[in-house]
């Protein structure tokens, strides 16, 4: 079965619609439940992206949204700690891989994949990490970011700058981060040391929550007016720019993973 989202007229904005994705349960399988070194290294690479004026302000390359210091810090944080989740599940899985990439490539530059896995009989994949908050249930990929064969078009350092393919595209989601957010704009935390005291304060837990193939991803793009939510429906917020999306309930499940590395 395929999960697709329901997108109704908006009750409480005319000439304005919503995004109804069907949730799927949080079922987190790594917990970063004190707080330590990993995490510290996460806070310390947001402030990086945060204070770096080559970092974009937007959300997505096309977006018209801009985000302000809490929100570029937590993005950064949440991704780069759901990337170490991933790493953490290929090593639990004897899968060779990257350790995760701390390096600030600059503004409109991407680095080409999160990870090259190596399989068993040495062949490499390139696997791009999306991280969310634990209440979301879509994996969404914008559309202007990926060619029609879904090929990624950011990238900082391929030959040529040529797209790229993502053999697979995970999600991960993650706990406590808008928490977080919250906490961090209600009681205008600013300093360093001020921020590492409020993540003292949570159990972060981490759902490497399944992945889709390039494959997959075609699927998905040849079928947009199925499995497109268009810019300005509401999904949260007013959607800043067309994304593809996959439900969480149809992702394959991680246990899958080494039997489509061949």
């Amino acid at each position: 079965m395929i999960h697709k989202v329901k997108v109704l007229p908006h009750p409480d904005r005319p000439g304005k619609f919503i995004a109804k994705p069907k949730y799927k349960k949080f079922n987190p399988n790594t917990q970063f439940a004190n707080y330590n070194r990993v995490i510290e290294k996460c806070i310390d690479f947001g402030f990086t992206m945060t204070k770096s004026k080559s970092h974009p302000d937007n959300t997505f390359g096309d977006s018209s949204y801009i985000r302000d210091n809490v929100e570029k810090f937590i993005n950064a944080t949440q991704g780069k700690l759901c990337e170490i989740a991933f790493y953490n599940f290929c090593l639990e899985n004897n899968l060779k891989c990257n350790k995760p990439d701390f390096e600030d490539y600059g503004k409109g530059k991407w680095e080409h994949c999160d990870f090259l896995v190596t399989s068993p009989n040495g062949k490499q994949f390139n696997v791009s990490v999306k991280s969310c908050k634990e209440f979301a249930s879509l994996l969404l990929l914008e559309k202007n970011r990926y060619t029609r064969e879904g090929l990624y078009k950011e990238n900082s350092n391929d030959i040529n700058g040529e797209p790229i393919l993502h053999d697979f595209i995970f999600l991960c989601r993650a706990s406590c981060f808008d928490d977080i957010k919250k906490y961090i704009k209600k009681n205008s935390v600013k300093t360093y040391e001020d921020i590492k005291a409020v993540f003292k304060n949570y159990k972060i837990k981490v759902e490497v929550s399944g992945f889709i193939t390039n494959r997959t991803f075609k699927y998905v793009i040849s079928k947009e007016d199925e499995f497109l939510i268009k810019k300005d429906t509401w999904l949260g917020r007013p959607m800043d720019v067309n994304n593809y999306y996959v439900s969480a309930l149809d992702l394959k499940p991680p246990s899958e993973f080494q039997n489509f590395l061949n």
